[in-house]
C-alpha cells in the first residue's frame, strides 16, 4: 500500500537463532529418512524430537503452555500431568514459569556480588576506587581536586572580565574600521593575559609541591619544602605560549564570524555589533579547557620535581584516579609504574597524559610510593 510502513521485527538472539537452525536441521534429516523408508510420517517415532523442542524451550524460542506441554507429552509417551500438578498456579492464577539454569545463574551471580561504591571527590563519583599503590602514596585526593578547580573556576572568572573582554573591544574596533573582507579575514586581537595565568599557575604549583612533600612524609621520608623557583621556566614559557594559543582562537572566530554575514551588505558596524554579541555569547568550555590545561600542567611540574628529589628505590605510577571521562588511552596507562622520573615525563610532559584523546582535559598526575627501607631525612 502506498504509504504504509512496514515494521521490521528486531532479530532474536544468537542462541535462539543457532536452537532454531539446529532443530531444522534436524526435522530435515527426518524428513530425509521418512522418504528412504518409504514410509508415512505417523509411523515416524516422534520422540526423537523432544530434544530440539527442548533445546528451544532453554533458549526462550518457545513458552511452555498446558497445549505444549500436553503434546510433548503425548508424542513422547510420556504420563499425563497429575491433578496436583496442574493446580500449581500462583496466587493471581498464572502458570509458574520455571528459570532456566542459565537465568537462575545470573540471578545468582547478582544476589551475590555486590559491587564496592566508588571513592567520591569534589562532589564527583570517580570511576574507581585507589589501587594498592596509590592508598600507599597517601594522596589527598580532595585536596588535590579542591585545588585545581577552585583555581581553574577563578582564573576562568578573571580570563573572561579581564582577557576576553579586552580581546572583544579590540576585535570590535577593528571590524569597525575594516572596509575589506581580506581585512576581516585577518583579525589579530592582542596578546595578553600572561601574568594573570603564569601568577595561577604558580600559586597552584606552590599548593601542589606542598602536597606531594606532605604525601612523602606520610611514607616516613622527609623532603626539603619545595619551591616554586624550580619550575619558573616551565610555567612562564608555557604561559606566554598558550596567551598567544588563545588571542589567536578568539581571532579567528571572530574572523570567521564577521566574513560569514559582512557579504549580506551590511554596514561594517553593523557586523561589528553581531560579532561582539556572538563572542560573548559564546560557552565558557574553551576558557575551561584551555586554562584547565595550563593548571594541570602547573600542578604536575610540582609534583615531578618533588618526586625526582626522592630517595632511590621508590615507586614512581602513572595515575588517571582523577579523570572525569577517561579515554582508552589513559585507562591503559593508568597504575604504569616507570623504571625512572625521565621515562614518567615522557608520559606526562606538561600536564597529563600525551596520548589522552581528550587533550587538555586529562587529569592524569604521578605517585610516588616510598621504598620499604628510607632514611629518615632527604
Amino acid at each position: 500500500m502506498r504509504g504504509a510502513h512496514l515494521r521490521r521485527r528486531p532479530p532474536l538472539p544468537m542462541p535462539v537463532q543457532a536452537c532454531i537452525f539446529i532443530a531444522g536441521l534436524a526435522l530435515f534429516a527426518t524428513g530425509i529418512a521418512i522418504a528412504a523408508a518409504d514410509a508415512h510420517p505417523d509411523d515416524i517415532d516422534k520422540r526423537y524430537s523432544v530434544a530440539d523442542l527442548k533445546a528451544l524451550i532453554d533458549a526462550g524460542a518457545l513458552t511452555t503452555d498446558p497445549e505444549l506441554e500436553a503434546y510433548i507429552r503425548a508424542e513422547g509417551d510420556l504420563p499425563e500431568k497429575s491433578g496436583e500438578d496442574q493446580n500449581d498456579e500462583t496466587d493471581d492464577g498464572d502458570k509458574i514459569t520455571p528459570i532456566r539454569p542459565a537465568a537462575r545463574n545470573r540471578i545468582k551471580a547478582k544476589a551475590t556480588i555486590q559491587p564496592e561504591a566508588a571513592m567520591i571527590v569534589g562532589g564527583r563519583t570517580l570511576r574507581r576506587n585507589p589501587l594498592p599503590h596509590e592508598v600507599k602514596a597517601s594522596v589527598d585526593w580532595d585536596g588535590m581536586e579542591q585545588a585545581w578547580t577552585t583555581r581553574q573556576a577563578t582564573l576562568v572568572d578573571d580570563w573572561k572580565t579581564q582577557v576576553k573582554t579586552a580581546h572583544i573591544d579590540a576585535l570590535v574596533q577593528a571590524i569597525e574600521e575594516a572596509e575589506t573582507l581580506d581585512q576581516l579575514a585577518s583579525l589579530d586581537a592582542p596578546v595578553i593575559g600572561e601574568q594573570l595565568m603564569s601568577d595561577a599557575m604558580f600559586a597552584l604549583a606552590e599548593t601542589a609541591g606542598a602536597e606531594a612533600v606532605a604525601e612523602a612524609a606520610a611514607q616516613g621520608v622527609d623532603l626539603d619544602p619545595f619551591d616554586t623557583e624550580l619550575v619558573p621556566d616551565e610555567i612562564v614559557t608555557r604561559a606566554s605560549a598558550q596567551s598567544i594559543v588563545m588571542a589567536g582562537s578568539i581571532s579567528q572566530a571572530a574572523s570567521q564570524k564577521a566574513i560569514t554575514i559582512a557579504g549580506t551588505g551590511l554596514a561594517y558596524e553593523e557586523v561589528a555589533a553581531r560579532v561582539r554579541e556572538h563572542l560573548e555569547g559564546l560557552s565558557d568550555s574553551y576558557l575551561q579547557d584551555q586554562l584547565g590545561g595550563v593548571l594541570m600542567q602547573a600542578q604536575n611540574s610540582a609534583r615531578r620535581t618533588v618526586f625526582d628529589g626522592a630517595p632511590e628505590g621508590g615507586a614512581l605510577y602513572a595515575s588517571e584516579l582523577l579523570d572525569g571521562v577517561t579515554c582508552l588511552p589513559c585507562k591503559s596507562v593508568d597504575g604504569t609504574e616507570f623504571e625512572s622520573i625521565e621515562a614518567a615525563t615522557e608520559s606526562y610532559p606538561s600536564g597529563g597524559y600525551w596520548e589522552c584523546l581528550g587533550g587538555l582535559r586529562c587529569r592524569g598526575t604521578l605517585v610516588w610510593v616510598a621504598p620499604n627501607e628510607t632514611p629518615a631525612s632527604v
